[in-house]
């Protein structure tokens, strides 16, 4: 699967053969992971931190999406 990031700036990410993103908070010691089978759980926070993880790796901070795609 990959994945288009929009970003609030008018910049945007492509992911390529996405297989995971990992979400994290601030100071949270837990990482939640989200996979193309829990796709549905994925919730954009502003005060979260999300690592897409495929051909490249990309970590983008909640506040800064405007939306995300997934073909």
């Amino acid at each position: 699967m990959n994945c288009f990031i929009q970003l609030k700036n008018d910049k945007y990410v492509d992911v390529k053969e996405l297989t995971e993103i990992k979400c994290s908070y601030l100071h949270a010691e837990k990482v939640t992971s989200i996979t193309e089978d829990n796709l549905d759980r994925l919730k954009i926070s502003d005060d979260a931190n999300y690592i897409f993880v495929g051909k490249t790796h990309v970590v983008v901070r909640g506040s800064d999406i405007l939306f995300i795609q997934f073909m």
